[in-house]
């Protein structure tokens, strides 16, 4: 909520308790049942219009409301507060400085214009007062009025500049507060969905819109897709494309120029490939990322609305560091996805030189995302555990084949050479920090449940679920496959394996989540 709709909600609070104050204040001078029928009578009055144009939630107000309407009230406040005075008799010499002070608050919270409209409404109603109390315009002292009404435009003019100097440089300086720090932010952003977050945060901070989104170009399908947005009935929105060939479309995003439609009924071309139907006014910057067009960044509002000048620019501010951003993400996400690839693939070279272990990383990534899911983990961790699964014996590289497949039982020392693979494939990832997350999870998936693992011999709740998860699938995998030293398990003896070591070597609701997908896998055959 914007610093004029507080100040209007405050005032809208108010009035009640200072029109009654003031009521009864000049009751205490007063006598006669007539004046409390006045007082009555106004109350009921402004409780009326209160509630109809301040408190009724519909949309249909809300917009007339969003349109100036507040300003309506508070004339009509004005007018109501000036004729109750005159109603109970306030004296007029009394009523001129009160009156002075409703145009500087008038400035205060409309400014210029505000303040302009509430002292011509003010020197109308002084001047009809004082003309009901003389009787006639004959009678009336025309220099003393004049100067009266002079002094009301002189404060509120004064007032309505002084009011407006004041508050754009705060606005200014907010402003500029504002875009360094989303500048900042967006500067230190890696992942899109957090680009995306902080553009939107942006726009509804600086600009009044009902609905702010981005849409991104799709080179292939040669459209604007809904990548992200805010506000209401754009639900579901997500995903819908627009195609960027459609003349007024292409035309703005091949001239790098803004798209401004105050009034979207005037331009129906566009409301048929608007997403938001009752959207009625639209504006939208292209997002250009060295001097190329990849997106819209748009706004819209329910009810027509000439868009300023320098809520325009504004908003292409936001959209060329946003458009930096988010080319600077995509590229990011590029380079992770390259760089996992390679890692991965590096891995199932590891695996590859092992017949025994072709495929292992693949089979156990498999089971740890049914697991996760099944354990109702977020998004973002059974992405992890997957990655993890993928990379989880990366550090085997280290050790020499002649011991991986080695048929016999192990020497202490070749034993020793196993057990650091985890932190040799932790120390690997380590320097990536998009990995850096499944550094615990491939650091010990060797830890036992009940302690005793390795390479810290962690117990419990000590171990990160991600790696427990790793812990019963790997080992899982590991007994149904055949070994240098050994055959294959069965399905049904590695499943009674893992009941025998749960609570002992694994967490036992992974090993009770573990089974069921493995139930649901075999009915599935």
């Amino acid at each position: 909520m914007g610093r004029e709709e507080r100040i209007v909600k405050l005032i809208a609070n108010l009035r009640w308790g200072v029109l009654i104050c003031v009521s009864l204040a000049f009751s205490l001078f007063s006598q006669g049942r007539g004046k409390l029928l006045i007082f009555i009578g106004l109350i009921a009055f402004v409780a009326l219009y209160n509630l109809l144009a301040l408190y009724l939630p519909t949309k249909r107000w809300g917009r007339v409301r969003r349109r100036g309407f507040g300003y309506l009230i508070h004339l009509l406040d004005v007018t109501t507060f000036t004729l109750f005075l005159y109603l109970i008799r306030a004296r007029l010499e009394l009523l001129y400085p009160l009156l002075i002070v409703l145009i500087i608050g008038s400035s205060i919270v409309y400014q210029l214009r505000g303040a302009l409209g509430t002292t011509l409404l003010v020197s109308l109603l002084y001047f009809g007062l004082e003309m009901e109390v003389s009787g006639s315009f004959l009678y009336l002292n025309k220099e003393a009025l004049f100067s009266k009404i002079v002094l009301f435009f002189l404060m509120g003019i004064s007032a309505g500049y002084l009011s407006r100097d004041l508050s754009r440089q705060r606005q200014s300086k907010e402003q500029a507060s504002l875009l360094y720090e989303i500048g900042k932010s967006l500067n230190s952003a890696r992942d899109l969905e957090e680009v995306f977050s902080l553009i939107l945060e942006a726009t509804t901070s600086l600009l009044k819109v009902e609905t702010c989104v981005v849409m991104l170009l799709d080179e292939k399908k040669e459209e604007l897709v809904i990548s992200a947005f805010w506000g209401p009935g754009l639900e579901g929105s997500k995903g819908y494309g627009v195609s960027k060939n459609i003349p007024f479309i292409d035309s703005s995003l091949s001239n790098k120029k803004p798209l401004i439609v105050p009034d979207v009924k005037k331009m129906p071309e566009l409301k048929e490939v608007l997403f938001k139907k009752d959207a009625q006014s639209f504006a939208s910057v292209p997002l250009v990322a060295e001097d190329k067009a990849i997106g819209t960044l748009n706004i819209s509002n329910s009810f027509p609305y000439n868009f300023p000048s320098d809520e325009i620019q504004l908003l292409s501010i936001v959209a060329s560091q946003a458009a930096v951003a988010i080319e600077r993400a995509q590229l990011n996400k590029r380079l992770q996805a390259n760089y996992l690839s390679s890692i991965a693939a590096l891995a199932a070279t590891l695996d590859a030189r092992d017949p025994y272990t072709s495929g292992h990383s693949q089979q156990v990534s498999k089971y740890t995302v049914a697991v996760a899911k099944r354990m109702g983990l977020a998004e973002k961790e059974v992405e992890n555990i997957y990655h993890a699964s993928l990379l989880h014996d990366l550090g085997k590289i280290s050790i020499k084949e002649k011991i991986l497949n080695k048929p016999g039982k192990l020497t202490e020392e070749e034993f020793a050479a196993i057990t650091v693979h985890p932190s040799i494939g932790a120390n690997i990832i380590r320097e990536a920090e998009f990995l850096r997350e499944l550094i615990p999870l491939i650091l010990y998936h060797h830890e036992r449940y009940e302690g005793g693992g390795y390479p810290e011999g962690l117990k419990g709740e000590e171990i990160p679920q991600g790696a427990r998860i790793l812990t019963v699938a790997d080992s899982f995998q590991a007994m149904t496959s055949d070994r240098p030293y050994r055959k294959a398990l069965s399905r049904e003896e590695a499943k009674q394996e893992l009941k025998n070591c749960s609570g002992s070597q694994f967490d036992p609701q992974i090993v009770k989540a573990f089974l069921k997908i493995l139930e649901e896998e075999e009915n599935h055959r």
